[in-house]
């Protein structure tokens, strides 16, 4: 087999001249030079710089993309928040940033601009310094206004341009394409932002939501980002202990762990990401179990009740909407304070009811038979 391919590329080699003006001739290939592209195994070993360590994994290197997706309101604008945070003071509960004093810059695509400024004083809070003081560290711009999505990316161009930060934080990268579905411009798109990064050697963090009932981020754009991203993250929301899981989804070296955080309240109602330890997440969902479920209130029969309604009656007391319904339920349900019969009903779980319940009539009201 292997003379046999030897003679077949000798018969090539002799052939060369004539395969060079036919083979795949449409693509023009001939004249194409590759001297910039060969690799030089004589230069030094490059070393590697990573932004970030959470206890003892690194990860997000420079000259790379980061890849952050999650569903709305599952945390994902607070985890740049602490990411910022982190590179700024050196150190975030435990998040420890690798580049010494580093600079960073936020770039925002949808919101107003009194939550663009909730979110600017939220990192200054967060790194200790005085608000409305122009630091050099960090900037962040807005695009909300900006209506035409290859002008919002001219924007994000200039502004690494002028700024020249060690990471940016693009919280909207859907934003700057017009069409997350087109196959040809959003591979473009993350092939410009991976040559942004390894021009200015940064460390880039592209912010993506799910797709709905899905883990894929959204679009031709999702895929392609999942493809060509150093790191992906996911964030999450735990309904039953209100806290937040950032995810290591996809790496090139070592897995990080979950990293679990809550968000505090304050005086100007900023909110501060606080990242957990496990014994604290062990609490959160011990504390949340001990808890007596709104639903416990109802008036329990051996009919029991239908999930339409339970939520007419959690609706007047403010839990709203189908996840936060189903939280309350499913707090019950761990609990062992009710359980869902084959029928999708909810009853009261006691040896009385599964009695009452047994030998009640159907829905209906008619005999069995």
């Amino acid at each position: 087999m292997s003379e046999q391919h030897i003679d077949i590329l000798d018969e090539r080699e002799q052939n060369e001249d004539a395969a060079l003006e036919t083979f795949l001739k449409e693509l023009k290939w001939q004249d194409e030079s590759i001297d910039d592209c060969i690799f030089d195994v004589t230069k030094p070993d490059i070393p590697v710089s990573y932004t970030y360590d959470w206890r003892g994994v690194i990860f997000s290197p420079l000259g790379g993309l980061t890849g952050l997706n999650g569903r709305p309101g599952n945390g994902k604008t607070m985890t740049f928040s602490m990411m910022i945070a982190a590179a700024l003071r050196g150190e975030y509960c435990g998040l420890r940033c690798l580049i010494d004093n580093a600079t960073c810059l936020y770039v925002d695509t949808e919101m107003e601009v009194v939550n663009h400024q909730r979110t600017v004083r939220r990192i200054y809070d967060m790194v200790g310094w005085p608000q409305m003081v122009k630091q050099e560290r960090f900037n962040s711009i807005m695009l909300r206004e900006v209506n035409d999505a290859s002008a919002r990316w001219r924007k994000v161009l200039k502004a690494i341009w002028q700024y020249k930060p060690n990471m940016v934080f693009l919280d909207g990268m859907i934003d700057i394409v017009n069409d997350f579905n087109d196959n040809k411009e959003c591979q473009e798109r993350i092939y410009q932002c991976m040559a942004v990064a390894s021009h200015y050697n940064i460390s880039v963090w592209c912010l993506l939501h799910l797709n709905p009932g899905s883990e894929k981020a959204v679009g031709h754009l999702g895929s392609f980002l999942e493809r060509k991203a150093t790191d992906i993250f996911v964030t999450s929301k735990d309904e039953d202990t209100q806290t937040m899981k950032v995810k290591h989804v996809k790496q090139r070296l070592k897995k990080v762990e979950d990293v679990h955080f809550r968000v505090e309240d304050d005086e100007r109602h900023y909110g501060h990401p606080v990242i957990l330890g496990e014994a604290e997440v062990q609490e959160a969902i011990e504390e949340r179990l001990s808890e007596e479920p709104l639903v416990m209130k109802m008036d329990w029969g051996p009919k029991g009740f239908s999930f339409s309604e339970i939520a007419d009656f959690l609706k007047p007391q403010g839990i709203r909407g189908v996840k936060k319904i189903y939280a309350e339920i499913n707090l019950a349900l761990k609990n062992g304070l009710i359980r869902q019969e084959p029928n999708k009903r909810y009853y009261l779980n006691n040896p009385q009811t599964n009695q009452d319940t047994q030998m009640s009539l159907d829905e209906d009201n008619s005999a069995p038979f």
